[in-house]
């Protein structure tokens, strides 16, 4: 697997780190304290993202943080997302930020007002 800089690992024995450095024979530099380390924790486990939009999911983390009430974290991510569909060139982002929205409606209990069935569906 491919560690990117801002990658999460976790060494042999189980303790995260963040990577920091990718040297020059494919090896990569892992820091298990300070103030990448603690970023990186705070916004989650989010390897497979390029650096535009592990930047922009940090943006949208923070700001879904700032929200205390559950539903409003679920509207603003829903928001973000129906934005991003106009957008095919994004659609990783767009399946991270819908990972995140279903995560928090599993965990809080959240379930959507209205169920849309098409033919297909049934």
């Amino acid at each position: 697997m491919k560690y990117d800089v801002g990658s999460m690992v976790f060494d042999r024995i189980g303790r995260p780190g963040v990577v920091v450095k990718r040297n020059s024979d494919g090896s990569a530099v892992a820091e298990k304290s300070g103030e990448r380390f603690e970023q990186a924790k705070l916004n989650g486990f989010i390897n497979g993202l390029n650096p535009t939009d592990r930047k922009d999911f940090n943006q949208v983390s923070a700001e879904v943080r700032q929200r205390k009430i559950p539903e409003e974290k679920v509207a603003f991510l829903q928001e973000k997302v129906e934005q991003l569909r106009q957008d095919p060139t994004r659609w990783v982002l767009k399946r991270y930020l819908e990972s995140e929205m279903a995560f928090i409606m599993n965990s809080e209990g959240i379930h959507p007002p209205d169920f849309v069935f098409t033919d297909k569906d049934i």
